[in-house]
């Protein structure tokens, strides 16, 4: 069903051509359902797909796909009850630009091998820049509750950034954005409440351009190339009490330099 809807949207939404690279740009749909090729259900699918304009007009069709799936494998990760909605080309209100909305919502998320939660919910809003459909500014809201990780457990988690992505090179040509943890436990201690503003850009002369594309998160996580602010309340550390510590610096994997450190003791 993806594939004849994707064919016959394709004809709306032909393929663009990267300028600089001559790389073919798959339209929207044609994306997503490369995506969607990569997963292996369990239990029976279920998938509406809207479609709304002019029959007489293809270019003016605008469509929505909504999947929900007792469970899910992909090679990222396996995630149950899950709800997926992809939105190609919405227009918004004072926008000049479309704007592909993609939704993820699933009861557990696993995703080796950096951990696990509850209650995972992604929401990212990709807006193609002026001179290339290919490259897009995406908007990232991320939650997850009982986060764990092999560096420790969170009681919550909520980050929201910005990164600057290719449809056809999921590693972020750079990437910004905040990160709030709540009851967050370590093998070295334990915080009320975390605050983490993280920077990212490739490391010069690091590759950008993963081997495989739909299998390029592991590489864009690890090694992970990053500058942070911390702001940590609440802390306990092997009989040490820290009513608030505050410090910044870089991790290099595997070196972590830490450029500034202050501490508020009880």
């Amino acid at each position: 069903l993806v594939s004849w809807v994707t064919s016959r949207l394709g004809r709306a939404n032909p393929p663009t051509t990267n300028a600089e690279t001559n790389q073919i740009s798959p339209p929207p749909f044609d994306r997503a359902a490369a995506l969607l090729e990569q997963f292996r259900w369990s239990g029976q699918p279920k998938i509406n797909l809207l479609l709304a304009g002019d029959a007489a007009d293809l270019a003016s069709l605008k469509a929505s796909l909504l999947l929900t799936v007792p469970a899910a494998i992909s090679p990222w990760g396996n995630v149950t009850n899950v709800t997926l909605k992809i939105q190609p080309n919405r227009h918004i209100p004072g926008q000049t630009r479309p704007v592909t909305e993609l939704q993820l919502i699933a009861d557990n998320a696993h995703i080796p091998p950096w951990g696990h939660g509850r209650n995972f919910k992604l929401l990212m809003e990709m807006t193609p820049t002026v001179t290339n459909r290919d490259l897009a500014e995406a908007e990232i809201t991320l939650s997850v509750a009982a986060l764990t990780t092999v560096q420790g457990h969170a009681d919550s988690m909520v980050f929201q950034g910005r990164a600057s992505v290719a449809w056809t090179n999921p590693v972020p040509s750079r990437a910004q954005g905040q990160m709030v943890l709540n009851g967050v436990e370590t093998p070295w201690g334990r915080a009320r409440h975390a605050t983490l503003a993280l920077r990212y850009e490739p490391a010069p002369g690091r590759p950008t351009t993963p081997t495989d594309p739909l299998m390029a998160f592991p590489e864009i996580l690890d090694p992970l190339d990053l500058d942070f602010d911390a702001d940590i309340d609440g802390v306990e550390s092997r009989g040490l009490r820290i009513e608030r510590l505050q410090t910044s610096g870089q991790w290099r994997s595997p070196k972590l330099e830490i450029k500034r450190l202050d501490v508020d003791l009880f």
